[in-house]
């Protein structure tokens, strides 16, 4: 049996020291590092390892013996006999499932039972990047993740030394990366210049182990701080990985235009064997892969005959790994591109600094247009005419590019990613509405009082008990509007397809949407847009300071 260690006994809910296979231990708290600093929400094992006689008294507790065959997919077989979940039980695993394979990963040490329900989704959208994936499946057990490794991105991490910088920060040294540890860390980040996120990833972690707390001196630059290459010069990029590449043609125009795409998937991928490659392709966690010289032209453009040149037209272009609509990352567990942040750019900042220095390219976006949502396919009206083809220079997207089909990179960080690259911000003007991005100041003081009384009530219920707010129906606190919800019962209008939460309808017409009162995938890029403008933490929840700042932006 491989080797189980001791979790910390504040991961446990129940004050228990769980086990669990060491490189399974260690993904987790890396994956726990990122998810209570994105959510803001403390996390608690349930259960990990258990050996058979604990899988054994687990079953005996939610199981009964019956004198009949199987019946419901809840049935298990043990002992020779057919056992039915008993009324108010959970699913479990028969003792009788040898410690390998789907279904055994507890026996294993590699099973993670994890609460509360903010966590389980952010697990459904990240895991599988940590290496983890939902073995049971997500509708059935949410709170189980299983550990693979063959995606795991973070494995060159190792273990966090959670106690060490929790020593060093003066806090309590429990080994858990909980909130305060996380409010810890972004006070020491902002007070010696690092990227403040709350992460404790290896540069941020180098840099509080090397000091003495928050007032540690040995502060490391900026991981999205990027400083472009003096006298670069153009061909291949110093000190990327050039394990993939291929020969391309030569530029028919010089050099004069930076395209963006994201790759729709969570790796590098063959390109066809270098079809339909580009010249770089950047993961978030910084790795960059070089496949052809920027001597050369590449090939990720569509160029119909008899139209005027794309990808020998001048042209470097750069893959970024991950997908820019996020219904599609959402179900297949990608990365949502557009909620970058600068350490999730820092790699394809330090790509663009690098290029613009070699080949003269400005950095700016000026005149162009971004999508803000998932556009038509084929009537982008981003997409630029033959002349202004020709004669642009600077930083574009896919969408951007005539005679082509695809609209990625989607609504991208664009304008902070040209400053990180030590560029400028595309000079495009503020958007007319809170949902099309943009920054906006909510008003305070006086000026808020004043508006507030003029607002709609938020209504849903709000208690320290229950903060209900309009979301999925991932727990009783979240209002789909698609079925009755017991804490708010004159919430829903209608019932079945015509029913619908009548404070969302409120919310959903002034943010222009269609108002049905239904909590969906429009409804919540509405408001992580809305939240991303204003400031907000950006969770796609309709809480009350969500709710009323649809009115409090403004046209």
């Amino acid at each position: 049996m491989a080797t189980m260690v001791n979790l910390p006994k504040a991961y446990s809910n129940k004050g228990k020291v769980e086990q669990a296979r060491a490189d399974a231990a260690a993904a987790f708290t890396r994956m726990m590092l990122r998810a209570v600093a994105e959510t803001n929400t403390n996390f608690s094992v349930w259960s990990a390892y258990r050996s058979k006689q604990d899988q054994i008294g687990l079953f005996l507790q939610n199981y009964t013996r019956v004198s009949r065959g199987r019946k419901y997919s809840t049935d298990r077989a043990y002992n020779g006999s057919i056992w039915a979940m008993k009324s108010g039980g959970v699913r479990v695993a028969s003792p009788d499932i040898p410690p390998t394979g789907q279904g055994a990963d507890h026996r294993s040490g590699i099973g993670f039972d994890v609460h509360p329900s903010a966590i389980q989704a952010w697990m459904k959208t990240n895991a599988t990047r940590f290496g983890f994936n939902h073995t049971v499946g997500y509708g059935v057990e949410p709170w189980h993740v299983g550990y693979r490794g063959s995606t795991d991105q973070y494995r060159a991490e190792g273990l966090p030394d959670i106690v060490g910088m929790q020593k060093k920060l003066g806090i309590t040294a429990d080994g858990k990366p909980g909130t305060g540890f996380v409010a810890a860390v972004k006070k020491f980040q902002k007070a010696n210049g690092l990227t403040v996120d709350g992460i404790a990833g290896p540069k941020t972690q180098k840099a509080i182990l090397a000091g003495k707390g928050e007032a540690a001196q040995a502060a490391v630059k900026p991981a999205a701080t990027v400083t472009p290459t003096v006298q670069a010069t153009p061909g291949w990029m110093p000190g990327v990985d050039t394990s993939q590449t291929w020969t391309g043609n030569s530029h028919k125009a010089p050099v004069t235009k930076i395209v963006l795409h994201t790759t729709e998937g969570s790796g590098f991928v063959d390109y066809q064997g270098g079809k339909v490659a580009p010249h770089f392709t950047v993961h978030r966690d910084g790795r960059i892969r070089q496949h052809f010289p920027t001597t050369q032209s590449a090939k990720a453009l569509e160029h119909p005959a008899g139209t005027v040149e794309t990808n020998n037209g001048g042209v470097i272009q750069i893959e970024f790994i991950g997908s820019c609509d996020r219904v599609y990352a959402a179900k297949n567990g990608l990365f949502f591109t557009e909620d970058a942040q600068d350490v999730d750019l820092a790699g394809l900042a330090s790509v663009l600094a690098w290029v613009s220095a070699a080949h003269g390219i400005p950095l700016t976006a000026d005149g162009l247009t971004w999508p803000t949502t998932n556009a038509a396919y084929t009537s982008a009206p981003q997409r630029m005419s033959d002349s202004d083809w020709l004669t642009y220079a600077g930083v574009c997207g896919h969408t951007h590019v005539p005679h082509n089909s695809h609209w990625d990179p989607g609504a991208f960080p664009v304008a902070r990613l040209l400053e990180l690259a030590g560029g400028a911000a595309p000079a495009t003007g503020k958007p007319s509405t809170p949902s099309t991005g943009g920054t906006v100041t909510l008003p305070d003081g006086k000026a808020l009082l004043m508006k507030l009384k003029d607002l709609p009530d938020f209504p849903l219920l709000r208690t320290a008990e229950h903060k209900c707010y309009y979301g999925d129906e991932s727990k009783i606190e979240s209002v789909s509007g698609k079925s009755p919800n017991s804490l708010n019962p004159g919430e829903i209008l209608g019932t079945g397809k015509s029913s619908g939460a009548r404070g969302l309808k409120a919310w959903q017409k002034k943010m222009g949407l269609t108002t049905d009162g239904r909590f969906g995938a429009k409804t919540e890029a509405a408001a992580r847009k809305l939240q991303k403008a204003a400031g907000l933490t950006v969770d796609g929840k309709i809480g009350p300071t969500t709710f009323y700042a649809a009115w409090l932006v403004g046209k």
